[in-house]
């Protein structure tokens, strides 16, 4: 049986007919593309969170990586942690609320007080921790100072982060724990009483997890220009109208519309349609004019807020999309360059296949009319002996020799 291989081992030793033939071998079998990556659900678990899991449970990896995959990764273990401090947090305002109550303090709320401040206790040793574990592992992050660095760098790299919103959000809100836990509840310190307050600034911690925030700004930057052309005729509005006021409610009422400045306070009002009602116009012209005022204020306040809020809605709908199917643009892009190249790798290799069919059927073939030549020589002795004879070879007597298939 004559094959592909048993006619290239007669070809000349070219190098590059060798070559051929290998690269011919290793890419006869082209494999199937593989099938297109189906999205993943928001409730399944993702990939990188498989990986950080496995890191967490590998015994090799430093307490520094493994802190950090738990304070800022995708795991199971930080979603965890994350669900705890946004529980935390959300207590603590709530039980800011109930302790404004002034009974909580005395009679029977004073068991209350006792739970309270055990509580607030807990929560300021939560926020300190987890501000140093963060301001510790903060150097494992992506693009952050790897081990060879020295002690400078990753002090550096600290410093920066410590100046990030987040951590000083994060620090900020850990005063107003101590100052309460400090000086209890004193009326003679009224100034600490008020930073007492600030502790509802703890609910700007659940910026790290929901990013409302970063969305808004985002937003508002993307419309700077549409809305800093209506701050400006807002601003021209509100003066005229209380320059237009003062002149005609001055003469009928100077306690109220005593300046301009003092009137842009019902100017403000009535721009934006609310209305007090400590200070109103009592005069027909003035009416009048407040009136138009507040039409204006309608019409113009109402476009610059609807068109604010389409473009937040959807970006935030195109954002909940993306993370509902877990299948963002960048994997759909990284997705569809995979598989034009797989395409390509597909097309070389079938072209290859026919090149190396055809450079079979040649052997072939060549050895088929060979094979015939011979053939034709044994069938006809006869020719043998006259083209001996005519050649002035002697011819031996007996049958004609037995021709040996050449090698090529």
């Amino acid at each position: 049986m004559i094959t592909l291989d048993d006619d290239a081992q007669r070809l000349p030793r070219n190098p590059c007919r060798r070559l051929r033939r290998a690269l011919i071998t290793a890419l006869s079998d082209p494999q199937p593309l593989p099938p297109r990556r189906r999205p993943t659900s928001r409730l399944s678990e993702p990939k990188a969170d498989r990986c950080e899991s496995d890191v967490l449970r590998d015994s090799r990896v430093s307490a520094r990586k493994a802190t950090y995959l738990v304070l800022s990764g995708a795991n199971t273990a930080a979603r965890r942690f994350e669900t705890f401090l946004i529980a935390l947090v959300i207590t603590n305002v709530v039980l800011v609320i109930i302790d404004s109550d002034p009974y909580v303090g005395t009679g029977q709320g004073t068991a209350f007080r006792v739970g309270y401040m055990a509580f607030e206790l807990f929560s300021l040793l939560v926020f300190i921790a987890e501000y140093a574990a963060r301001l510790w592992s903060c150097v494992e992050s992506p693009g952050g100072p790897v081990a060879c660095c020295g002690w400078n760098a990753r002090l550096r790299w600290r410093l920066a982060y410590a100046s990030t919103p987040l951590a000083i959000i994060d620090l900020a809100s850990i005063p107003p724990f101590a100052f309460d836990l400090i000086f209890e509840k004193d009326d003679r310190m009224r100034g600490i009483s008020l930073i007492r307050t600030l502790r509802i600034i703890s609910l700007l911690r659940l910026e790290r997890s929901f990013r409302s925030f970063a969305r808004v700004l985002t937003v508002l930057g993307n419309q700077r220009s549409e809305l800093g052309v209506a701050a400006f005729v807002a601003a021209i509005l509100l003066l005229m109208s209380a320059a237009t006021i003062y002149y005609l409610e001055n003469p009928a009422q100077p306690e109220h519309f005593r300046s301009i400045f003092s009137s842009m306070w019902w100017a403000v009002t009535a721009l934006t349609t609310v209305g007090y009602g400590d200070v109103y116009p009592v005069t027909t012209a003035g009416k009048m004019f407040g009136s138009v005022v507040a039409f204006l204020g309608v019409g113009f306040f109402a476009l610059p807020a609807g068109t604010v809020s389409d473009l937040g809605a959807s970006r935030i709908s195109a954002h909940l999309g993306a993370s509902t199917l877990g299948y963002s643009r960048e994997e759909e892009e990284e997705d569809g360059s995979s598989r034009d190249e797989l395409e390509t790798i597909q097309a070389a290799l079938r072209a290859l296949r026919r090149e190396q069919h055809a450079l079979a059927a040649a052997l072939l073939e060549e050895r088929a009319s060979l094979l015939q030549q011979q053939h034709r020589q044994r069938s006809s002795g006869s020719g043998w002996w006259d083209q001996a004879a005519a050649a002035g070879e002697s011819v031996p007597a007996g049958e004609p020799p037995r021709y040996e298939a050449r090698s090529l």
